[in-house]
């Protein structure tokens, strides 16, 4: 390889000059494409990424023939790609051609059944993939209370190697991917949003490794809005990570939003949180942000209840006297019940409910 034929790979399609003199004379023949014994150029370059393009741009409205080749000319060469720009004027472009990073390719310029010189420009680049193309570099999400969402795209994304198709919204590879650590209540909502990106699929799996065996769980294509993709899931082990796979359908790509969030950690009464009783009142700030209703424990009679409910424990002192309290944070009008229960899944007695008796109208029971 020449050093002086060499052409760099840009990011984008940066024009160097490529000329073929007419003074040049056909040594090697080429087949495919209508080439063939005429005269020609040669460049080469060195693959950066695992797909590369290329176009060739003529002067003085001629015809552009390219053919690509591995290899080098004393030990022969492989054609892995050809191009005819099928006619006067016309750029030869070579698009998404696979290429192995760090080897050395040789490109062939030709000018179609003539022998006259040729003169033109030639870009070869090859589109970054986001850093979440692949599993072990999965963009880590974490799971708010709430959906916040973060922007995020599929573009130049490439073909994920041995984990099969998820068998989804027309999958076609060319996929992102992201990586959350399940809550101690199992549920994970991972949600997204459109962009440029209007149809998307997703995979949830988990994983022994993000470089080891992965199993699916769900694959959805457009639970979310409009034709965005969304999973629900309870059961998930608390502490483990699990992957998500993003693409968009047909092999389209673009920007698009996602998030997880889970309900409250203490959305029902066996994630109670348990609270340390003390001897004077120090406040700790929660949220009933996303809380479901409870199922199976009657309403309790206070203020209006319609669920959104947390939970929290503790155990009784000896004296049997016990001062519960709040203050209002955003939510400026809530209510308080107070059960004993059989167990945190058993029979739940009501002892009190409370709306206004503490400061500025919060609950209070005592």
């Amino acid at each position: 390889y020449n050093a002086g034929n060499e052409y760099p790979v840009g990011t984008t399609c940066t024009f160097n000059d490529f000329n073929k003199p007419g003074s040049f004379s056909a040594t090697y023949t080429a087949s495919g494409c209508s080439g063939g014994n005429y005269d020609y150029a040669w460049g080469w370059f060195t693959a950066t990424y695992a797909t590369t393009n290329i176009t060739f741009d003529p002067d003085n409205n001629h015809r552009p023939i390219m053919h690509v080749y591995t290899g080098t000319c004393t030990a022969g060469l492989t054609q892995v790609a050809c191009v005819n720009s099928g006619g006067n004027g016309n750029n030869a472009v070579i698009t998404g051609l696979a290429t192995t990073p760090g080897t050395n390719y040789m490109i062939r310029i030709q000018r179609h059944n003539d022998n006259s010189g040729m003169d033109g420009r030639i870009c070869i680049w090859s589109p970054v993939p986001p850093a979440n193309d692949e599993p072990c570099a999965a963009t880590a999400l974490t799971v708010g209370q709430s959906c916040t969402l973060t922007a995020t795209n599929n573009s130049n994304s490439t073909a994920t190697a041995g984990i099969p198709a998820p068998g989804c919204a027309n999958f076609t590879g060319n996929d992102v991917w992201y990586s959350f650590v399940a809550p101690s209540n199992g549920i994970a909502n991972i949600e997204t949003t459109a962009g440029t990106l209007t149809n998307s699929g997703m995979a949830l799996y988990s994983a022994t490794a993000c470089n080891g065996s992965f199993t699916l769980i769900e694959c959805d294509a457009d639970d979310g809005p409009s034709s965005m993709s969304e999973i629900n899931r309870t059961g998930l082990n608390p502490g483990q990570t699990y992957y998500v796979r993003m693409w968009g359908e047909s092999g389209a790509s673009g920007t698009f939003n996602i998030c997880v969030w889970s309900p409250p950690a203490n959305d029902d009464p066996c994630g109670a949180i348990s609270i340390s009783l003390g001897s004077t009142c120090s406040y700790t700030t929660y949220s009933n942000v996303n809380a479901s209703a409870t199922a199976g424990i009657p309403t309790p009679g206070c203020s209006t209840y319609s669920g959104g409910d947390i939970w929290f424990s503790f155990v009784a002192p000896a004296s049997g006297l016990v001062a519960i309290r709040t203050t209002a944070g955003s939510l400026t009008n809530a209510a308080m019940a107070l059960y004993q229960a059989t167990a945190c899944n058993g029979t739940f007695t009501l002892i009190s409910c409370d709306n206004t008796s503490g400061t500025g109208n919060s609950p209070s029971l005592s």
